[in-house]
């Protein structure tokens, strides 16, 4: 009896062992496609619409109940504070909501960062150990190699000048800036750690070849946030990350072989028939791109391979000759700039005044693009920063800075959020929603530091944390000044990013345990609440995307949609302009009128909406009503000479669409 019992006992561990193998390949393979689905979003438009990542959210907030109901969570401040900064940013934002000019905006914003919250969470729960992150982190970074790929294929072929927009590389995503970050984040650093790593040889090279590739085409965005990122970047990744060393020579490496390949690739920008590139230039950069990766790559691995090959006194030696190297590299670069200081610091103060007057550059300035400070982000900042101090402690709403854009900015530029990070934070959600972003940054960071020796003798670690560390980076410094933060794919790899670097799974397995009940009711109330105002919202999206589809062909139908759509989103103004225009296909003057005086009371202060009434009414041949209307449209959006045009003579527009 005994001995049966024994039998038995011992025989209880291998289904537990099973099925906890059966449970790891569940996380690796959810790890992987969750990576890989980041991965290839710019070709997806980075599941920019609400129609796209809204049912996302909804799927990964089940995701997220059942992982606070049944997952034990990571320990650390990192994952807390990341976790909670995003989180605060949802709530704030949705309480915006009461105080916003956009009720509708702010509700879109605040589920949009509810997304990342959700998404952060889930992929922290998921990477449990180094195999979930490799996961993770490979389909990401499958998805950088097949942009990469796709991008040199074309520059190749005949798409070349194809993936341009005004002369600089852009496609399959349309935004030069955010092509910039994703080969940045999803390509150049995941390759850069694989380099490094002196086995097996066919990753190394493999790794430089496309870190070389993916330098080549950021350099063809012509982007200065992207050349701004990557600069902070490196800095943060040899800071923080030991074997410095090997990764110092593997930079000047791939900066060596952009300095010879640059001149053909930037070429392609001055090169231009009708705003557009020829073909023999795209051709000529993308050979040129790939023989320069081709040689970087071979010279990475040789030099990889011999000190393999050295016996360890040797390689001692080779190492010293190295930082002597390297020394004598910086004491020139030290040299040069007190040489060139005057001219340097010339340039500094013109490019200055330029950001801050970029009229004062004239047309025939040689400056290229890359180092000039012109641009528009002056103005957007500008405003952006009168909103903080009109309502320091609680913004004006979430979503809402466009309405303070259009009444006071000094350039025609038609944008809707001021590209920053921090200032959209401050400007919409004030000081709160600022310390917020603060909050989420300091706890990945906190996550970055925590890693630090775990990775000093392990080479996988490393290679998670180097990879990691520089996607994060890159991303935040360039949605800093930019908007990379609002297309979700492209935030969906740096938050991918954050979650290998708060995980802790570095650590080699730390112990984690179940959310004590106050926390698991939080979660689960959070999760309830968030589901209401992203369904309601997510289905008025639908709705209202079924009666754009319509209103051509059926404008009754688009009307029903339409109505669908305010009963779920009562201050979705886009509902009520194809209610209107539904109504005016139908002849219904005075329906299509009242709509559009509906949606005047719940926004008060969105020119749209009177510019909409102005040409409806002008049809209509009510031409004082019309004046009216485009007399206030003007009032907000003072800059545009075509509403102050038609406020002066309201007959200017066609009777008939």
């Amino acid at each position: 009896m005994q001995a049966a019992t024994a039998v038995r006992a011992g025989s209880q561990p291998a289904p537990a062992a099973a099925g906890d193998r059966r449970a790891s390949a569940l996380r690796v393979g959810l790890a992987g496609l969750l990576g890989l689905g980041v991965g290839l979003s710019a070709f997806l438009d980075s599941y920019y619409d609400l129609s796209a990542w809204g049912w996302i959210a909804l799927g990964l907030l089940a995701s997220a109940l059942a992982c606070v109901v049944g997952v034990q969570a990571p320990r650390g401040w990192g994952f807390w504070l990341a976790v909670g900064g995003l989180t605060g940013l949802w709530a704030w934002a949705l309480l915006s909501s009461t105080w916003s000019e956009s009720t509708s905006s702010a509700l879109l914003v605040a589920n949009r960062w509810l997304l990342y919250a959700t998404f952060l969470a889930v992929t922290t729960w998921l990477v449990r150990d180094r195999l979930t992150a490799l996961a993770l982190m490979g389909g990401l970074a499958l998805g950088g190699l097949v942009l990469v790929v796709y991008l040199v294929v074309n520059l190749l072929g005949s798409g070349g000048p194809g993936v341009f927009v005004e002369r600089r590389i852009a496609r399959p995503i349309g935004y030069t800036n955010g092509l910039g970050t994703y080969l940045l984040a999803s390509a150049f650093w995941p390759a850069v750690a694989l380099a490094e790593r002196a086995r097996p040889l066919a990753a190394t090279a493999l790794g430089a070849l496309v870190a070389s590739l993916a330098a080549s085409l950021m350099l063809m965005t012509e982007s200065r946030g992207v050349a701004v990122a990557t600069a902070v970047s490196v800095i943060v990744v040899l800071a923080v990350v030991p074997g410095r060393l090997r990764r110092v020579w593997l930079l000047l490496l791939l900066g060596g072989g952009l300095a010879a390949a640059a001149p053909d690739l930037l070429h392609v920008y001055n090169s231009t028939t009708a705003h557009q590139p020829t073909h023999s230039s795209t051709s000529t950069a993308g050979a040129v791109g790939l023989i320069v990766a081709v040689a970087v790559a071979l010279v990475w691995t040789g030099g990889v391979a011999l000190a393999r090959w050295l016996k360890p006194e040797r390689a001692a030696i080779l190492r010293t000759v190295g930082i002597g190297a390297l020394a004598v590299l910086g004491l020139g670069a030290v040299v040069a700039l007190v040489v060139f200081s005057g001219r340097i610091s010339h340039q500094i103060s013109r490019q200055y005044d330029a950001f801050v007057h970029p009229a004062i550059v004239s047309s025939s300035d040689t400056t290229t693009r890359l180092s000039s400070g012109a641009g528009n982000r002056y103005d957007l900042w500008s405003v952006a920063w009168k909103d903080f101090k009109a309502e320091p402690l609680r913004g004006v709403g979430a979503g809402n800075w466009p309405v303070s854009w259009f009444r006071d900015r000094h350039i025609t530029d038609d944008v809707r959020q001021p590209h920053s990070i921090e200032l959209q934070a401050l400007s919409e959600l004030g000081l709160v929603g600022g310390l917020l972003v603060v909050v989420f940054a300091v706890g990945v960071y906190l996550g970055l530091a925590g890693r630090r020796r775990a990775t000093r003798g392990d080479p996988l670690a490393r290679m998670l944390t180097v990879a990691a560390a520089g996607a994060f980076t890159g991303w935040f410094v360039h949605t800093s000044a930019d908007w990379m933060h609002l297309m979700p794919g492209l935030t969906g790899i740096a938050l991918a990013s954050a979650a290998v670097l708060v995980s802790g799974e570095a650590e080699g397995g730390v112990r984690r345990r179940l959310l004590p009940w106050p926390a698991l009711a939080a979660a689960v109330l959070v999760v309830g609440v968030g589901a209401a105002f992203l369904v309601r919202q997510t289905v008025a999206d639908r709705y209202q995307g079924d009666g754009q589809a319509e209103l051509a062909s059926h404008p009754r139908s688009a009307i029903d949609d339409a109505n669908q759509a305010l009963a779920y989103d009562a201050d979705n103004l886009q509902a009520y302009y194809l209610k209107s225009a539904a109504y005016a296909r139908l002849d219904d003057y005075p329906s299509s009128r009242a709509t559009l005086l509906a949606a005047v009371r719940r926004e008060p202060n969105n020119w749209i909406t009177y510019a909409l009434l102005g040409d409806l009414t002008a049809r209509a041949r009510d031409y004082r009503a019309a004046a009216a209307a485009y007399g206030r449209a003007s009032a907000l959006n003072p800059i545009d000479k075509g509403l102050r045009a038609l406020a002066a003579n309201p007959r200017a527009v066609p009777t008939t669409e």
